[in-house]
C-alpha cells in the first residue's frame, strides 16, 4: 500500500513544506518497490555502491525523402560504445527540428511506414488552408504532424541493449518534401556493469 504525503504552507513561511520534505524523505528511505535499483540517499545498488552515468552525442541522419524511416541503427551507433557498457539505464533521443518527428513502431511490414505516412496526409493535407505558408506548401502540415507524433522517444537499456520489442524500431518521421538533414540529440543514462 502506498501513502500519499500532501503538503501545504498555509501562512507562506515555508516550514509547513519543511515538515512534509523530511517526512517524505523518511518515508522513501524505507520504501524498496519491487525492481528498485538503487537507494538515492546512500547511492548503493543492489549489489553493493552503483556508478550512475550520463553520456550525450548529437547524431546528424542525412536528408531523406518525406515518409518514416527506420533509423534505430543509425541512432545506436552514434552511442554504441556507451551503450554497451550501461547494466540498465534509459535511452532518449530528442529530435531538433519542428517538420519532422521521432517514433516507435513496427519495422518488420513495409506496408506499415506507407500507411501511415498516407493517413497523416488525409490528417494534416497541404490542401488546408493554412496562414502560415512562406516555407513552401509542405511546410505547416509538417508542423501539424509534428506536434501529433512528438520529437522524442525513450527506450529502456538493459545489459547493453535497447530493450524494443521484437517487432518495434525508430522512426524518423520527415513530413517535408526536402527537410535536409536531421539533428538528433542523443542522452544515455544508466548504471555501468
Amino acid at each position: 500500500m502506498l501513502t500519499l504525503l500532501v503538503a501545504a504552507d498555509f501562512d507562506g513561511d515555508g516550514d509547513g513544506l519543511f515538515v512534509a520534505r523530511r517526512g517524505l524523505e523518511k518515508f522513501l528511505k524505507n520504501f524498496s518497490p519491487p525492481g528498485h535499483f538503487s537507494d538515492r540517499t546512500n547511492n548503493l545498488g543492489a549489489d553493493g555502491p552503483m556508478t550512475t552515468h550520463w553520456h550525450q552525442s548529437v547524431v546528424r541522419l542525412a536528408p531523406r525523402r518525406r515518409g518514416f524511416h527506420w533509423v534505430t541503427d543509425e541512432l545506436v551507433g552514434g552511442v554504441a560504445e556507451t551503450l554497451r557498457e550501461l547494466r540498465v539505464g534509459l535511452f532518449h533521443a530528442f529530435l531538433q527540428h519542428t517538420s519532422a518527428s521521432l517514433i516507435i513502431n513496427e519495422n518488420a511490414d513495409p506496408d506499415v511506414p506507407r500507411d501511415l505516412e498516407m493517413s497523416l496526409g488525409r490528417i494534416a493535407p497541404e490542401s488546408f488552408p493554412y496562414r502560415h505558408t512562406a516555407e513552401g506548401p509542405d511546410d505547416m502540415p509538417a508542423h501539424v504532424k509534428a506536434a501529433l507524433l512528438g520529437t522524442s522517444v525513450s527506450v529502456p537499456i538493459q545489459d547493453g541493449q535497447l530493450l524494443l520489442g521484437v517487432w518495434q524500431g525508430i522512426y524518423l518521421c520527415e513530413h517535408r518534401e526536402h527537410g535536409g538533414s536531421r539533428r538528433v540529440v542523443v542522452t544515455l543514462h544508466g548504471e555501468k556493469r
